[in-house]
């Protein structure tokens, strides 16, 4: 099977049934026979997700937005790469991809929920409600 789209079809059908590797075999062959470039690299960095390997998931997607333009169909990769960067630990990168993420689709609740989540997270509410100051 060489017709990128067939491939790409039949990777994201083993994706969604949750076998990355299979997935993953499916999107670099697409790619490989000229498929568009973004979605397949989009779709192998979220096999490569599935498989937990986020390290890698991250480079595909930066790969990925590697556009002259990018618009709101860009937006989901930036909120998969925060996603993948706080699972790794770092927090504030995460909180610079969401926004984004944001800047491409400013009206995406979801996005706005996870901003203000891990917003609180990075600046946690103090315990003591004392003012900073002392008059």
């Amino acid at each position: 099977m060489n017709n990128p789209s067939a491939l790409l079809e039949q990777g994201e059908k083993a994706l969604h049934s949750g076998d990355g590797v299979t997935a993953l075999a499916f999107f670099e062959q697409a790619l490989r026979n000229d498929g568009e470039f973004f979605r397949c690299q989009f779709l192998i960095g979220s096999a490569r997700e599935a498989c937990g390997e986020d390290g890698k998931a991250i480079e595909s997607w930066t790969r990925a937005l590697q556009v002259k333009e990018l618009t709101c169909e860009h937006a989901m990769t930036f909120s998969k790469m925060a996603i993948a960067t706080v699972r790794q630990g770092d927090l504030v990168e995460g909180i610079f991809l969401l926004q984004q993420a944001l800047v491409l689709d400013p009206e995406q609740e979801t996005f706005l929920a996870l901003l203000s989540e891990w917003n609180g997270r990075l600046v946690p509410e103090r315990a003591d409600p004392q003012p900073l100051y002392y008059a």
